[in-house]
């Protein structure tokens, strides 16, 4: 058997060495990459209302003014209708959990005898658990962008990128080598198209989820009056959603769990109001909304959205997708291009004198 020998040369150790340390200082910067990633993903989402502004004989600057203005009324509008309710509900739900704990294991053991004890200690922890996310969500969702300074900052990179005509594709360009500008420059526009629509996408679908869930549970509480935190449950719904498959089911086993703190029979009527919502999501929003702006499959959505979260927490999660998408517009490109030269090479070359 004979040995092959391989040849390293200085060059290629060199450029080894170089993405090992680029990747390494990235990870180490990773909470400053995140905040110019969510900004580009922001300016990407923001880009074609901006562009109409920019239509219509008008500076981008005052565009994004605009947009600004109307988003912080959106916003505080929401703040003044929708949160003191949810927060009020989220404080009296921490201060009931005590006495939820027992009810949770009584409902539990009396329908349900057949299972045991060790299931219905099980259920207990669950509960505790989930009672202490209940709780601390707001902060939480106050923490994803590590206060007020990192929230000022992605709101001016997001109005200086969309404020400049092609921004984007500018700041590729300042910033990659030379070789590369013309590749990254018409890369760029699939790229934002991609992104944007995502988060476009995403919010839209957080909102239907959230507007579908608090009336169907309002409605039921009406009813049975076994959801009083129903605000609280479809604000979580909307929130999870931006975790897809996982987020839905986890919002779900959480509604079904407090609710069996009232009523068994409750609980389950929620697991189907819970499943009907995810059926018409799965079969009617996901398709129209989310499947053209991503197009990623199942399993790589999962992973991407897992490793995000190792990496990043829970802001690494929310961009993980579009961040795969991202990826996915330069592999396609790539493995379309080999495809070419497959084909070329699969030409037959022409005869002599033929």
């Amino acid at each position: 058997m004979q040995m092959q020998n391989i040849n390293i040369t200085y060059s290629s150790l060199i450029r080894v060495i170089i993405v090992v340390l680029a990747v390494a200082f990235l990870y180490v910067i990773r909470d400053i990459v995140l905040v110019l990633f969510l900004s580009i993903i922001l300016s990407a989402a923001l880009d074609p209302w901006v562009s109409w502004f920019e239509r219509r004989h008008l500076p981008r600057s005052v565009g994004m003014l605009a947009i600004y203005i109307v988003l912080f009324a959106a916003i505080s509008l929401v703040g003044v209708l929708i949160i003191p309710a949810v927060t009020t509900q989220a404080e009296v739900l921490g201060t009931n959990l005590p006495s939820y704990y027992e009810r949770i294991v009584d409902t539990w053991s009396k329908h349900l005898p057949f299972i045991g004890d060790p299931a219905a200690r099980n259920v207990e922890t669950v509960a505790r658990t989930m009672g202490m996310w209940v709780g601390n969500v707001l902060p939480a969702i106050r923490g994803i962008f590590g206060g007020g300074f990192t929230f000022f900052l992605i709101l001016v990179l997001t109005f200086y990128l969309s404020c400049q005509d092609r921004g984007l594709k500018r700041f590729f360009r300042s910033i990659m080598p030379v070789n590369y500008q013309p590749y990254f420059t018409r890369m760029t526009n699939r790229v934002q198209q991609k992104m944007g629509m995502w988060l476009r996408g995403q919010l839209l679908l957080s909102v239907v989820i959230f507007l579908v869930t608090a009336v169907s549970l309002f409605i039921f509480n009406s009813i049975t009056h076994a959801a009083p935190y129903w605000l609280v449950l479809a604000f979580i719904a909307g929130i999870l959603e931006a975790v897809p498959f996982l987020g839905p089911f986890i919002a779900g086993t959480i509604a079904a769990v407090l609710t069996l703190a009232n009523s068994f029979w409750a609980a389950i009527a929620v697991v189907l109001i819970y499943i009907i919502i995810q059926q018409l999501e799965n079969n009617i929003l996901v398709p129209r909304i989310m499947h053209r702006a991503v197009g990623l499959n199942p399993i790589v959505v999962i992973l991407v959205v897992v490793i995000g979260g190792r990496l990043a927490g829970v802001l690494g999660s929310l961009i993980a997708i579009p961040v795969a998408a991202a990826l996915q517009v330069f592999l396609k490109d790539v493995l379309v291009k080999e495809k070419e030269k497959e084909k070329e090479l699969a030409l037959p070359v022409p005869e002599a004198g033929a």
